[in-house]
């Protein structure tokens, strides 16, 4: 019974701290630009979180997240795909690293949003009128930057909430 409690406990925590950082996306992240590229929180979120959890939760986590993501985008279903698919890919990759560390963390990030740049690149280019590579890679490493500055803030707030 401890241990459910726990684990309620941690998840409510996981998705509290998630919602006020993408309310802190949406209010003041969402005005600041490097080259011209937004910040964008969901990938730092999920990295974050896959060094801490995997299994069946961390990927319900990468669906309601992508599902978010597409509320906020005015997208149909991309996101809500996009995410469970980096997520499952990412988890796949993780069974490589030991023990979750801000490195970690870092290289989880940076993998979902890069196996989420790749499939989100693949989907438009089914698309023809669409942008393909040549308009999405650019952005890859201005989102890379943003994950690098704002890592130690996500890491060390799921690190706190996992070692509870």
């Amino acid at each position: 019974m401890l241990i459910v409690k726990h684990a309620v406990y941690r998840w409510l925590s996981y998705t509290v701290c998630s919602y006020f950082l993408l309310l802190f996306q949406l209010s003041v992240a969402g005005r600041i630009a490097i080259a011209g590229v937004v910040p964008f929180l969901p990938p730092l979120l999920l990295g974050c979180l896959l060094t801490f959890e995997q299994g069946p939760a961390a990927a319900v986590y990468a669906l309601l997240l992508g599902s978010w993501c597409d509320t906020y985008a005015h997208s149909v279903l991309l996101y809500t795909l996009l995410y469970p698919a980096a997520a499952l890919l990412v988890m796949r990759a993780a069974g490589v690293f030991a023990k979750p560390s801000i490195l970690t963390a870092l290289m989880l990030a940076a993998g979902v949003a890069v196996a989420g740049q790749l499939l989100y690149s693949c989907f438009f280019l089914l698309l023809p009128a669409r942008a393909g590579w040549a308009a999405l890679w650019p952005a890859i490493p201005a989102e890379l930057l943003y994950t690098l500055c704002l890592l130690p803030f996500v890491y060390v707030l799921f690190w706190r909430i996992n070692r509870r």
